[in-house]
Order: C-alpha cells, then sequence, then structure tokens
C-alpha cells in the first residue's frame, strides 16, 4: 500500500472510532447515524477500488515485464542456438582441414616415398659390371640412338656381304 492509502484509512478508522463514541453517548440522531454510517461505507468502497485498481496496475506491470523478460530470454537463447551452430560449424572445419591436412601429408610422404623407390630403382638399373654409375639417354635420346645403330648395323652388314662378294 502506498502512503496515501494508509493515511485515509487511518481517518476511515479515526472517523469509525468518533462515530461509535458519538453513538455511545447519544449524541446522533438515528439519520445523522445513517449518513455516518454510508459516509464511511462509500469511503470502505472507494478505498477497496483503490486497492484493486492498484493490484491491477502491479500486476498489469508484472506481466509486462515478465513479457519482456521472456522476449529477452528468447533472443539471448536464440543468439546462443546460432554461437553453438557456429562453433559446431568452426569445429566440423577445423576437423575437415585436419583430415585434408593428414590426407595431403600421407600423399605427400606416398609420392616421396614413391620417389625414393624410383631413385633406388634408377640407381640400381645405372649400375653397370664395374660398379660405376653411367648416365643413361632419355628414351628420344636412345631411341635416336638405336635407330642409328640399326641403320649402321644394316650398312655395315651391307658392306661386309659386298666385302664378301668381291672376295670371293
Amino acid at each position: 500500500m502506498n502512503e496515501a492509502t494508509r493515511r485515509v484509512l487511518h481517518d476511515l478508522k479515526a472517523l469509525t472510532e468518533s462515530r461509535k463514541q458519538m453513538e455511545k453517548a447519544g449524541l446522533l440522531s438515528p439519520q445523522e447515524l445513517s449518513r455516518k454510517i454510508c459516509i464511511e461505507e462509500q469511503m470502505k468502497f472507494e478505498i477497496a477500488e483503490c486497492l484493486r485498481k492498484a493490484q491491477e496496475k502491479a500486476d498489469e506491470k508484472k506481466r509486462e515485464n515478465e513479457k519482456v523478460i521472456g522476449q529477452l530470454t528468447y533472443r539471448l537463447e536464440r543468439k546462443i542456438r546460432e554461437m553453438n551452430r557456429l562453433k559446431e560449424e568452426e569445429e566440423y572445419m577445423e576437423e575437415v582441414d585436419k583430415r585434408y591436412e593428414a590426407r595431403l601429408n600421407k600423399e605427400r610422404e606416398e609420392k616421396m616415398k614413391n620417389g625414393l623407390e624410383i631413385i633406388k630403382i634408377d640407381q640400381l638399373e645405372d649400375w653397370n659390371v664395374d660398379g660405376k654409375i653411367e648416365k643413361n639417354e632419355t628414351k628420344s635420346k636412345a631411341k635416336k640412338g638405336r635407330k642409328k645403330n640399326k641403320s649402321k648395323s644394316k650398312s655395315n652388314k651391307n658392306i661386309e656381304k659386298n666385302l664378301e662378294s668381291l672376295s670371293l
């Protein structure tokens, strides 16, 4: 209750007590007594009405506050859900990046391992009988060399045949 309501209740109480004292003393006529009782009843009704309105205002304010709190809570929960979703996406992306890096590293290791194996095989193929490494020609040069050797060998064979036929 606010201070004004307390004062009115205090005044009503004082008025009721003074009426009762006057009634005991026999100073009031029945019409004055009924008029004073009506005034007291009217004051009680008005006080009750004021208290009811004050309670309604308090309840309305409470509902508004609860509504605002509910809206803020909903917004905060939505933001938290959004932040959690973003965090999960970020964690997922980090996990994908880690898996990608691991796969790349594995592929690099395999390539390096295969490259070392190829180098070892090439080195083993390059060893000649004396234990020295010879320089191999590229495929195209090797093909050219073979073609020259073939043509030389044919011409050498022709020359040998010609020499044999002459010597006969």
